[in-house]
């Protein structure tokens, strides 16, 4: 995990902290604000649920409704591309940085964290802050416990000797990365693009059986973007793709490893 990052997730915890702890939130609605383009639904006030500007859309900062957790959204902060400068959105200019179209806090339904998060609190509220990029689960940002599929776990032993733990990739994105995807997905040498672990809501995370190539269809070892892949495998098709359904499609059979199910295909006979 790069300074940048780290440094973000340390000023967002204060930052918010500060406004719990001195129930100073008014200021932020002092400049312009315009609705926010995808709000957040479920909140417990609307009043921070619109754009500000340099920070983007809010969304549900105040806690949310009965049944809902407050949960911090892992798209509002953008990592690709120029982060220096600002937007217009609507006559009000947003840092890089953030992505207007996402709100900040979210009230994702239940009473625990979703994966990638841990249970925190913003002064009294109990809110879920995010592991960072990869983690599945977390005992902080810089605690990371385990790493989703295509992800590595790194850990730095710091100058005060604490040591920090985080998710790494190869740095290269999936040609293809399957749709319906909550994660983004990265190549890796020798297995191609993993996929998708961790689908929207209404989908299920399907082995691919394109992923690996025919035994007529295999080729030597390849290079992309600087990655040898293993020729018995086509960096354009996704390990695991997002499949619509509640259940497992004909053909495949649902396969569990903690809180996680994929679905994996039936054994061919004959």
């Amino acid at each position: 995990m790069d300074t940048f990052h780290v440094l973000r997730a340390v000023l967002f915890g204060l930052f918010h902290l500060c406004l719990y702890e001195s129930n100073v939130w008014s200021f932020l609605l002092d400049g312009p604000t315009a609705p926010c383009p995808r709000p957040a639904t479920h909140c417990m006030l609307e009043t921070f649920n619109v754009v500000v500007q340099d920070l983007g859309c809010l969304g549900c900062q105040t806690g949310c409704q009965p049944g809902y957790i407050m949960t911090a959204n892992a798209r509002y902060y953008v990592t690709t591309g120029s982060l220096v400068g600002h937007y217009d959105y609507k006559g009000i200019l947003i840092d890089n940085s953030k992505n207007v179209s996402e709100p900040q806090w979210l009230c994702e339904p239940g009473t625990t964290c979703p994966w990638g998060h841990f249970l925190d609190k913003m002064g009294s509220i109990e809110s879920c802050s995010y592991c960072g990029q990869g983690c599945q689960t977390c005992q902080s940002f810089s605690k990371c416990d385990g790493c989703i599929l295509g992800f590595r776990l790194t850990k730095t032993t710091l100058a005060n000797g604490n040591e920090e733990s985080h998710c790494a990739t190869s740095g290269i994105p999936c040609p293809n990365p399957p749709d319906h995807c909550q994660h983004d997905v990265y190549a890796n040498a020798v297995v191609g693009c993993q996929g998708c672990i961790f689908c929207e809501d209404g989908y299920l995370p399907t082995v691919n059986r394109y992923y690996r190539r025919s035994p007529q269809n295999k080729t030597s070892d390849y290079v992309y973007k600087g990655l040898t892949i293993s020729g018995t495998i086509d960096i354009n098709e996704p390990r695991y793709v997002c499949v619509q359904g509640r259940t497992c499609p004909v053909g495949y059979h649902n396969v569990s490893r903690g809180n996680l199910m994929t679905c994996e295909a039936d054994l061919q006979v004959g």
